[in-house]
């Protein structure tokens, strides 16, 4: 069986080494035969950005060798060398603009010396303009720009944020004076957010990243997670008990469903899948979050008051992301839409629907992404060392019809949030959101704000045998809230939950001043079995 190795992002080692591909280079043969283009593809995170400048590069060296097998080595595709310029901007941690721009001149110093090029140039634009023309004479020039976007999402909130994006808008304005030495350009980063300002002087760039041949160039589909990971599942299978079409429902929920056009198949994450079958097939963790990134939404989810859940109910517009500038994350007046197009960039949201050519409604992708949020929501709000708190407790009271159990534990959060954090959002919402937030990093089957015909229900929570339909109420009484839910009728919901046979109407209240759930009132309902 061949091995698996997530973590690794050299196409070269990956084929030396005996590791699993999945093989995409149709996509970049399809690219290749636009004789000197400019590309752009923006992908959440871990999602084989780099796999793919490292399988372009090995392309470019005319390392034919490596690609016997795959669709591009059966293809009409004319191997050539061509001069690579390589940057990987995720390895760049400056703060300071002028390092920044210091950095990439030892960038470019280091590639120029691998081809035995001398440049005198002192500026990073001039010097990026001279080693594109010096490496022309051997050939038309492959530029291959990786998360060009890291030193900015790296330094959101900094006074220096536009002097940063001179750097940047510098260093591609060369890019679009030289179109003439270019064999290709290939751009990849996790967001688009700065495209208007910094990519402002490269009108040749094509976008990828929503076009739908390009949907799948990234990510594994259905079709090749069970074509090339057919051992590992068998293996994951066996290991864990379950019968294969159980498995493979389970699979699916847990780490399938991101899609970037309507349309297109459906993607699974490519770190998550590798890391799940590297530890057995067996354990359906949350492998995602554990891979480091983007915590800075939560943080912003927190200052603005922005609940993911009302990005579920608005609808998302492609154009408008043109228009979305860097800035804006920062803002305490950031808009909802601007919040939209950070969480689907990062693969915190995807399209679950198309309403028309441009008009879109977005989801969380999969199980694992929804609890990766939730934690990290909790990470923001809870900060106590000393009592740890673990949101595995709340789930095993519910499971057995417990709601005071679980009552006494989501109490012992609330109290562990420091006063001045809750004190700035002392509002309904943010105890909704983080009641939400704990229930869903513990696995729970939640949904929130349901729609009836007479209102929204705050929460719906199925567990094991148990349906609880959840009002909230702020300074306000338990009572009232669970009258609220039976005089709406809340419980006939209750229907589409059909492995549910013990519904509880829950009322909860909670005080602005002890900022703490101060009451719950709980009315069981027998459901007969059908």
């Amino acid at each position: 069986m061949k091995k698996i190795n997530p973590a690794n992002s050299s196409f070269e080692t990956m084929i030396r080494s005996g590791c699993i591909y999945v093989d995409k280079t149709g996509y970049l043969r399809d690219m290749l035969s636009l004789e000197g283009a400019y590309y752009f593809l923006s992908r959440p995170r871990r999602f084989g950005k780099t796999l793919s400048v490292s399988t372009l590069e090995c392309i470019f060296r005319n390392r034919r060798d490596l690609f016997k097998g795959l669709q591009i080595d059966s293809s009409d595709y004319e191997w050539k060398e061509y001069p690579v310029i390589r940057m990987d901007f995720s390895k760049c941690c400056e703060k300071n603009p002028d390092r920044i721009a210091e950095w990439l001149g030892c960038e470019l110093d280091e590639i120029a010396r691998g081809y035995g090029v001398e440049l005198d140039a002192r500026g990073q634009g001039e010097k990026f303009d001279q080693l594109i023309r010096k490496l022309s004479a051997k050939g038309k020039v492959a530029v291959l720009i990786d998360e060009y976007d890291a030193p900015l999402s790296n330094n959101i909130g900094s006074p220096d944020i536009d002097r940063i994006r001179e750097v940047f808008r510098g260093l591609f304005s060369v890019l679009k004076a030289n179109c003439g030495c270019v064999r290709m350009v290939f751009i990849t980063g996790v967001t688009k957010y700065a495209k208007v300002s910094i990519f402002s002087s490269m009108n040749n760039l094509i976008d990828i990243s929503m076009m739908k041949k390009y949907a799948n160039i990234l990510g594994y589909t259905q079709q090749e997670l069970e074509r090339d990971f057919t051992d590992c599942i068998s293996e994951g299978v066996a290991a864990s008990g379950m019968k294969r079409d159980d498995y493979m429902e389970k699979l699916k929920r847990t780490y399938d469903g991101y899609c970037f056009c309507p349309g297109t198949a459906t993607l699974y994450n490519p770190v998550s899948i590798g890391q799940f079958f590297m530890n057995g097939g067996e354990d359906f963790d949350n492998y995602w979050i554990q891979t480091g990134g983007t915590r800075f939404l939560a943080e912003i989810a927190r200052k603005t008051g922005l609940e993911i859940e009302d990005c579920l109910n608005t609808p998302f517009s492609k154009n408008e992301m043109e228009f979305f500038d860097i800035t804006e994350a920062d803002s305490m007046k950031m808009s909802l839409n601007s919040f939209k197009f950070l969480l689907f960039q990062t693969g915190y949201l995807t399209i679950s629907k198309a309403l028309d050519k441009n008009l879109y409604l977005l989801n969380y992708p999969n199980q694992e992404v929804r609890r990766s949020f939730a934690v990290m929501m909790l990470n923001q709000v809870h900060r106590d060392d000393e009592n740890s708190f673990s949101p595995s407790y709340l789930l095993y009271p519910l499971k057995q019809g417990n709601i005071g159990g679980m009552i006494e534990y989501m109490k012992a959060l609330f109290g562990s949030i420091p006063y001045y954090l809750s004190k700035e959002n002392n509002t309904e919402a943010h105890y909704h959101q983080v009641f939400h937030a704990a229930l869903i990093a513990a696995g729970a089957k939640l949904s929130s704000e349901m729609p009836i015909s007479d209102g929204r229900i705050d929460s719906v929570l199925q567990a094991g045998e148990h349906l609880y339909i959840f009002e909230f109420k702020l300074d306000g009484s338990a009572g009232e809230a669970l009258r609220q839910i039976e005089e709406k009728d809340y419980a006939v919901i209750a229907g589409l939950f059909g492995a549910a046979r013990k519904t509880h109407l829950v009322g909860v209240c909670f005080s602005s001043k002890t900022r703490n759930i101060t009451g719950y009132l709980e009315k069981p309902l027998e459901r007969k079995s059908e």
